[in-house]
């Protein structure tokens, strides 16, 4: 007998339609507005009934919004489900860019009989996994090696993420450098999650220096604010963009730095 393995679409189909269910009072177009996932996207994906996938980012949103607490664990299972390239880069992404170490682990231990680009994205984000138990020297030297493997401009913009993050701690300066090396290169990315993840880290990297380094506190808000807007920002980075906004703020306005 057959196994039916339910899919990604359907997994997200069904949790959408649960809380649906549960709030009679909320219409697509309230969905829409307050997790700013287009009200055609969203009537497209109801209409299909799970036959078909979302954008990821839209996915993100649509947990985030229904369960703010659990979405990590609906993530998680959302992420194992997806078997296409861009959805296994972007399970990946998330993975990482959440802090979600033992999504990871299960990602690369289900994609592992896989080959190509797919066999080096893993390798990446088990590097990513694994860096901080690294000596540096290893970390920059697997960096090293590995961009000269990799095809995927997304994969090569992660080892430069992978590196600004080994070798910068509490260097400013270098940080600054560094993110303005990758920030231009991820201005050529495709729109989607992976994209808006990488900002993330590089405008925190932006930001960090921009108060620290080049005594610019209205240019630290400004990356700072971009952070906590952002729907694809885990939680950890919006709270560090608020200490950032609070320590800016601290000698030219006690209320707001407070």
């Amino acid at each position: 007998m057959s196994v039916i393995i339910e899919t990604s679409g359907q997994y997200l189909y069904k949790m959408v339609t649960d809380h649906l269910y549960e709030r009679e009072f909320l219409d697509q177009a309230t969905l829409s507005r307050e997790t700013g996932v287009s009200k055609f996207t969203i009537s497209r994906f109801l209409k299909a009934k799970g036959a078909k996938d979302i954008e990821f980012k839209a996915a993100l949103s649509l947990m985030k919004y229904f369960d703010s607490y659990n979405f990590g664990e609906m993530m998680d299972e959302y992420c194992l489900k997806l078997n296409k390239p861009v959805g296994i880069i972007n399970a990946l992404e998330f993975a990482s860019n959440y802090k979600r170490g033992d999504l990871t682990d299960n990602l690369i231990a289900k994609h592992s009989d896989k080959n190509g680009e797919i066999k080096e994205w893993l390798e990446v984000y088990d590097l990513n996994r694994k860096r901080t138990s690294l000596p540096v020297a290893n970390v920059l030297d697997k960096c090293k090696y590995l961009y000269g493997r990799v095809s995927s401009p997304e994969v090569q913009i992660k080892l430069d993420l992978i590196e600004a993050a080994t070798i910068s701690k509490n260097d400013y300066q270098t940080l600054h450098y560094m993110a303005e090396r990758v920030d231009e290169k991820v201005k050529h990315l495709r729109e989607g999650f992976v994209k808006d993840s990488f900002k993330t880290k590089i405008y925190g990297y932006y930001s960090y220096s921009k108060l620290y380094n080049h005594n610019s506190p209205s240019e630290a808000i400004e990356y700072a604010e971009y952070i906590i807007n952002s729907p694809v920002s885990p939680s950890y980075l919006i709270g560090s963009a608020y200490v950032t906004i609070g320590q800016a703020q601290m000698f030219v306005d006690k209320e707001k730095s407070l």
